[in-house]
């Protein structure tokens, strides 16, 4: 599964390093398999000063892990201070951010049915696109005739002057 690439031993003792897991196998997965499997039957044969860690790409997998938390929890709070400034109200953006988590579960599942049913998911936005160009079609062309209406009226009051 996993295999032995070099052990040398050094001034500070011995140094393991492997290779990464299979192509077929996560990181997360062969370090967690590493470390349920593996770390105990090893540490039974440690001395006491003895020591087993994980560096290198394990350890940046758990860094980069703790490190997006962090980033999530503080655009937590920036949104929310942020919310609570354009409402002027703790307790409105604090209902608005508590529906994100729900938000959330429905985009995944949308993502879901988009994925399992493409076709159905097709006809559904062509038939939102015609509804959307029924909608304010009529809308933007009355728009863009009221524009040009003024601006001729304005040419006309320009050549009279």
């Amino acid at each position: 599964m996993v295999r032995l690439v070099n052990s040398t031993r050094g001034g500070s003792g011995r140094t393991v390093s492997m290779v990464t897991p299979p192509a077929d196998m996560p990181l997360g997965t062969a370090i967690d398999l590493i470390k349920e499997q593996v770390d105990p039957a090893i540490r039974e044969q440690l001395p006491e000063d003895g020591d087993i860690s994980y560096q290198g790409t394990a350890d940046d997998k758990d860094t980069a892990i703790r490190n997006m938390a962090q980033s999530l929890a503080l655009a937590i709070a920036i949104l929310y201070l942020l919310m609570s400034a354009l409402f002027r109200s703790f307790i409105d953006s604090l209902l608005v951010l508590l529906c994100l988590p729900l938000a959330t579960v429905g985009g995944v599942a949308a993502l879901v049915v988009a994925w399992i049913a493409q076709d159905l998911v097709f006809w559904l936005v062509l038939f939102a696109w015609g509804g959307l160009g029924a909608a304010f079609g009529p809308a933007l062309i009355a728009g863009a005739m009221s524009v040009c209406v003024v601006y001729s009226f304005k040419m006309v009051d320009i050549e009279n002057d």
